[in-house]
């Protein structure tokens, strides 16, 4: 049994856990990241635990239980130490507590503050309704209690829930959350350690769960102070009704907060009575309705929500987060603008509703206009959450009230204002441009002047103007205008018109009126508007005489911006799937090293982290160089972490090209060799101790020979012996053949005398190496020879014989010559008894891959493998790092250079895993618009299973696990859209299907073109796959000719034919999935027949080369002989030649054949060396046919030193 004992204290470091500048945007970055995953799967798995037989002895029927639910599996990691509980004679106080690094415990707080382990239960979902049932239902079986009260510890994300489990990538719904508390019998109290809680929404959804409802409408940092007085609360006032409890809690937190001046300022809470919230709700949903029916004027609720106490925020520095606003402040700022007396009493009715709702309330000095409850109001920017109606997301406000109507009615509109005043012409200006932004009978008054000259010739006028900022992108807009003018005899009225420059202006609207009748004029402007639109008023009349001086009032004017709902679903296209056994996956970590090559990579089993030094780093295009860095990867969280260790030792040199290697039984990684960043080749041995994150220089000693620097070169570790294999690699001069070992235990390099074929005597560089454990012998493949050839050949390693054999192992699904490799990387996969080789450098062009190649060593087998992709550009590479993390049992990959990548030098720091074993399949699509994805599959039509993601992309991809090994799936695809417009792709109703075991369909044959010696055949495929055509003189035909392209219009030309003959044939056509298609002609395969040979004959028999030195200058000779089908020579044969130089450029010639057949061409006086190529490109003479197949050669290199 384990105890921890825990002082009451206050730490005033649990302001950095808690708080700081960034607390809110955590609160919703959290939520926002963690509630993509999976919402509503209860039954994902089976996290029951029952007590232990060592519970201490508590007694059963005590007044209160009080369950704390602690989900730290976060960067609130190690918080439950910060809480000061305790039981009592009235009152058991349990925990479930989760962090990062650890199982998850439940605690029991005994009366002297002693916490005692009841269970400790292994890694656990905290973000899984199942975890939180299954809690409850445990704190009532063995602590069973009169009253329960719950508090649920982490991020909140109000509406959106709470509990970022980040290990197991989930969070809490606020509709999982009422799930587990329904199934569990529900609590009398559920109180929130966690920001933004204090919704209504979230209110609502636990009503039916619980009576009284703690929580804060914006950052909360207070219970951890509080905690004790609450226990003493529970223990010492059992008589309290729950009501009174609920109120007494909040005034505990507001009394024992810390006196400084964030606690005095910032923090919110409140205590609700559940059974009045329906009222509430009730209230809000009329507004809406009213809202609608009497087409409220929106610009009043923008002005209203503008003044409002809104939250979301930390101190209002994040803007991007002003997501809720407070419910009774918003109706309060909306009641003094709004005229319209339904809308007014709807207002009232809100407001009483609250303040029956709302028992205790307190907010520090900081936030005013706080009240106890927020809902969601969220900016225009980024605006409306598409979750909030979404009823997957199961959130009962949203689906049972107009609110969410209201609030994408709201967001459909936007009303800009005049933002200054620019005058031109007037007698006089009343109030100025801020009058017009409310129809609130304040004015804004211009008046006419009069103009100069005779007083028979004058007359009033007035021009005024002003501006208004536009956004553009909305679909249509309005000006709305709301004015009048002072009556006058002349007939004088007032004309308003826009310009977008200032220069060209339309009449819009001609004032006429003479009193304020509260009614607008409108008029529509181009959907195009966009910027600053200039809005001008002149007068009508000018007339010579009439020099009555009008006014014009302005009560409001404003250009609304109207969207029209978007009612389109995306359109689907490019449904695909692919299916295999080995999945490549982008981890894709929040932060990662930087981008490297010729780094190298362990696996530590110890610490359960794969650590990682060094390489060749890449900073920036014109910066790069070594690194000495140290990083650890934590496959369970998806993190890298800069390890920072402390050096014991001298010339701990930033390196490349080394090797390490993990010994397991010491738990410390050996590192040894490689080049430091000025070109010096090493020999040194560091060992990494990740528990004391420490390297320590060795010095170990040598027997057997001399230790050589060494790089290029691998390291492997055999358990079974206790010691590191070193092979081969590079001095820096010359290649190495020799075999070591090092011995930890000894600190030893020793040399071993070994047995090896005659390939291994020039030695090897950038091979890759791995240890068969279960076989004993170390495989090495490949590399880079002691002449620079690249090879192919796989060897193994006997260390009890010390022998080294090639094993001319078999190729399934590639060639050998695909294997020719080197700067690859191997890993022993124990799990599968395989060995997996990943990437390297081709020897065929140089040119990075991203195969992967599996070898059993006892079937002597090298398979290529066909793996998928998922989460990113999979990008091929080289001098990449592998390992094998047998915990998570999947292969790690980090980094490497690729080509495909030029404006980063090719360096890369993506984080990779293969996962092998269980058949997974991926599907795929392109949506025409940002949209969620969503894959519904079964082995039958009903489906029955389903997998999501919320992320909003164009093109779409869903990892499918756990597939069923040969069965047929049926699925389709849905995509929704920012605004909720569903598509569904379901096959026209016949449903797509994986795997794919239908062969392409093979249509019209034919062959064409058909001379004395080749002939072409056609045919179609109805889906992409490749072409192949068998013939021959017998059947069935034997000779093979073939093309991988994968099409669905096939040729394949057919060459070196015997002339005057019938040739048999049959066509051949596999899709990507390797399904097979042959047509033969129902077995009695398709004929042709070959052209008569003709007479005369003539093809290309020779083509010789050499050079003659005059003084400095080189003449290069060319000769060419010509002969017929029988061998003869050709006279009279016109040649044409092509010569290519050096240097390069082309020189050409013809001439023509003599008796023998030969014509000689000379390219002279040239002092250029290097190589020399001729290439005949044709040959003609009359009633002759030259066959360039049937040429022995048709080009000829020279070099010329």
């Amino acid at each position: 049994m384990e105890k921890k004992n825990f002082r009451k204290q206050l730490v005033i470091g649990i302001i950095a856990l808690f708080i700081g500048a960034s607390v809110m945007s955590i609160c919703n970055t959290y939520m926002d990241a963690e509630l993509n995953y999976q919402i509503n799967q209860l039954d994902a798995k089976d996290n029951s635990y029952a007590a232990t037989a060592d519970m201490p002895p508590i007694s059963t029927g005590k007044n209160w239980t009080l369950m704390f639910y602690c989900c730290a599996d976060n960067d609130l990691s190690g918080a439950l130490n910060y809480f000061d509980f305790f039981s009592g004679s009235n009152l058991n106080v349990i925990a479930l507590e989760d962090n990062i690094d650890g199982p998850g415990k439940i605690w029991y707080f005994d009366e002297n503050n002693n916490t005692v382990l009841l269970e400790e239960l292994g890694e656990v979902d905290m973000g899984d309704s199942a975890t939180l049932k299954n809690f409850i239902t445990y704190g009532k079986q063995n602590f069973s209690a009169e009253r329960y009260m719950l508090i649920i510890f982490d991020h909140g994300g109000g509406w959106k829930g709470a509990c970022s489990d980040v290990t197991n990538a989930d969070a809490l719904t606020m509709d999982e959350i009422k799930q587990a508390l329904i199934e569990t019998g529900g609590i009398d109290v559920i109180g929130f350690q966690a920001c933004l809680m204090g919704a209504v929404e979230s209110v609502y959804e636990l009503k039916d769960c619980a009576d009284v409802y703690i929580g804060c409408e914006e950052a909360t940092s207070l219970w951890q102070y509080g905690i004790w007085d609450i226990c003493c609360l529970l223990n010492d006032q059992s008589e309290l009704s729950t009501i009174e409890i609920g109120q007494n809690i909040v005034q505990i937190l507001n009394e024992t907060k810390p006196k400084y001046e964030y606690y005095e300022k910032y923090p919110t809470f409140s205590a609700i009575r559940t059974d009045r919230i329906m009222d509430l709700v009730n209230a809000i949903d009329i507004l809406c309705t009213d809202i609608f029916q009497y087409t409220i004027d929106y610009s009043t609720v923008q002005k209203a929500w503008e003044l409002t106490k809104k939250f979301g925020d930390w101190q209002n520095q994040n803007k991007s987060f002003l997501n809720s606003c407070d419910i009774y402040d918003f109706v309060y700022q909306y009641s003094l603008l709004e005229t319209n007396m339904t809308i007014l009493y709807d207002l009232q009715n809100i407001k009483e509703c609250i303040n029956s709702s709302v028992i205790a309330e307190w907010h520090g000095s900081e936030q005013g206009g706080a009240h106890g409850l927020t809902i969601y109001f969220p900016q225009r920017n980024p605006g409306y959450n598409s979750r909030y109606d979404d009823p997957g997301y199961g959130l009962d406000f949203s689906q049972n009230t107009s609110w969410d109507e209201f609030l994408i009615d709201y967001y459909l509109h936007e009303d800009f204002y005049a933002n200054q005043d620019i005058p031109v012409t007037n007698n006089g200006i009343i109030n100025d441009y801020t009058a017009t932004m409310d129809s609130d009978n304040v004015y804004e008054g211009v008046t006419e002047m009069e103009s100069s000259g005779k007083p028979s010739n004058r007359y009033s006028y007035l021009e005024h103007k002003w501006t208004i900022d536009v956004t553009g992108g909305y679909e249509s807009y309005v000006l709305h205008l709301e004015a009048y003018h002072t009556a006058n005899s002349e007939g004088d009225d007032f004309i308003f018109a826009y310009s977008t420059d200032d220069t060209t202006y339309t009449d819009m609207i001609t004032v006429t009126k003479t009193t304020d009748n509260n009614i607008c004029q409108t008029f529509t402007l181009p959907d195009t508007l966009s910027g600053t639109v200039y809005i001008r008023v002149k007068d009508g009349d000018r007339t010579k005489g009439n020099r009555l001086l009008d006014t014009i009032y302005i009560d409001h004017m404003y250009i609304e911006a109207i969207s029209e709902p978007d009612v389109t679903p995306p359109v689907i296209s490019n449904v695909a799937d692919s299916v295999s056994d080995q999945v490549w996956v982008n981890r894709a970590p929040s932060t990662a090293p930087l981008p490297r090559e010729l780094h190298d990579m362990v696996y530590d089993a110890q610490a359960d982290k794969s650590i990682m030094f060094g390489g060749a780093l890449w900073y920036s295009p014109t910066r790069t160089d070594f690194g000495n860095d140290t990083w650890a990867y934590d496959y369970n969280n998806n993190t890298w972490t800069n390890c920072s260790p402390t050096i014991s030792g001298s010339n701990f040199y930033k390196r490349d090209a080394y090797a390490m290697a993990y010994d397991s039984a010491h738990g410390v990684t050996i590192l040894f060799g490689g080049q430091n960043n000025i070109g010096k080749k090493l020999k040194d041995t560091w060992e990494y101790n990740y528990t004391a994150n420490t390297w320590t220089n060795l010095t170990p000693a040598v027997s057997g020979g001399t230790l050589p620097t060494n790089w290029y070169h691998d390291m492997v570790y055999l358990p079974d012996k206790g010691v590191i294999i070193m092979a081969f690699g590079h001095t820096g001069a010359a290649m190495i053949n020799d075999t070591w070992e090092y011995n930890r235990t000894s600190n030893t390099w020793t040399k071993l005398s070994v047995t090896m074929p005659s390939s291994l005597y020039g030695g090897r560089a950038t091979y890759s190496m791995a240890y068969d454990s279960q076989s004993g012998v170390v495989i090495l493949h490949a590399g880079m020879d002691n002449a620079l050839a690249v090879r192919n050949e796989t060897y193994a390693f006997d260390y009890d014989t010390k022998t080294w054999t090639e094993l001319d192992p078999t190729i399934s699904g590639g060639t050998l010559y695909e294997l020719e490799l080197d700067m690859h990387r191997m890993v022993y996969d124990p799990d599968s008894d395989k060995i997996i080789l990943f990437g390297g450098r081709t020897n065929e062009t140089a040119a990075n891959t991203k195969a992967t190649w599996v070898f059993d060593y006892d079937a002597n087998t090298w398979t290529k493998a066909q793996p998928i992709f998922t989460g990113g550009t999979f990008y091929r590479r080289e001098a990449t790092t592998m390992v094998y993390d047998t915990n998570a049992k999947a292969t790690v990959l980090f980094g490497g250079w690729t080509r495909d990548i030029i404006d980063c030098t090719g360096n890369l720091n993506d984080t990779w895993v293969l996962i092998s074993g269980n058949t997974q399949a991926i599907i795929s699509w392109d949506t025409d618009e940002d949209s969620d994805s969503v894959v519904n599959y079964g082995t039958t039509t009903a489906l029955g299973n389903t997998s999501s993601d919320s992320t909003m992309v164009t093109s779409h991809s869903i990892l499918l696990t756990n597939i069923l090994p040969d069965t047929t799936y049926y699925y389709e695809v849905q995509s929704t859209d920012a605004s909720s417009n569903t598509a569904t792709d379901n096959n026209n109703g016949s449903y797509y299907t994986f795997p794919d075991t239908t062969p392409p369909v093979i249509s019209n044959v034919a062959s064409s073109d058909i001379t004395y010696n080749s002939a072409r055949i056609i045919w179609d495929t109805d889906e992409p796959s490749n072409s192949n055509v068998k013939y021959g003189t017998t059947t069935p035909p034997t000779s093979t000719k073939s093309d991988s392209s994968m099409v669905t219009s096939h040729t394949i030309t057919l060459t070196d034919l015997l002339p005057g003959t019938t040739y048999y044939y049959e066509v051949q056509s596999t899709d990507i999935k390797g399904n097979t298609a042959i047509d033969n002609n129902n077995s009695a395969y398709y004929t042709f027949t070959t052209a008569s040979a003709p007479s005369n004959v003539m093809h290309v028999y020779s083509i010789d080369m050499w050079y003659q030195k005059t003084g400095k200058n080189y003449n290069i000779y060319t000769k060419v002989k010509i002969v017929d089908s029988s061998d003869n020579p050709v006279n009279g044969a016109t040649v044409y030649i092509k010569t290519t130089l050096p240097y390069g450029g082309d020189v050409l010639y013809n001439g023509i054949t003599g008796s023998d057949g030969t014509v000689t061409f000379m390219y002279g006086s040239t002092k250029q060396t290097g190589t020399y190529t001729s290439t005949v490109t044709n040959v003609v003479k009359t009633g002759w046919t030259y066959n360039p197949d049937s040429n022995v050669e048709t080009s000829e290199h020279l070099q010329v030193p």
